[in-house]
């Protein structure tokens, strides 16, 4: 019973840094996007 405790406990670890993987990497690329449009927004405008 503790061993697979264990290994649940480690695989819900590996999942949550999946996760927090995924996150970030989104979260990067959104911003990424974000300012492009804004500087797109900002450059249309100042014409």
């Amino acid at each position: 019973m503790q061993h697979a405790g264990k290994n649940g406990h480690h695989v819900v670890g590996i999942d949550s840094i999946e996760v927090l993987c995924h996150i970030s990497i989104f979260w990067n690329a959104g911003k990424f996007l974000m300012i492009r449009t804004y500087s797109n927004k900002i450059l249309i405008f100042m014409r």
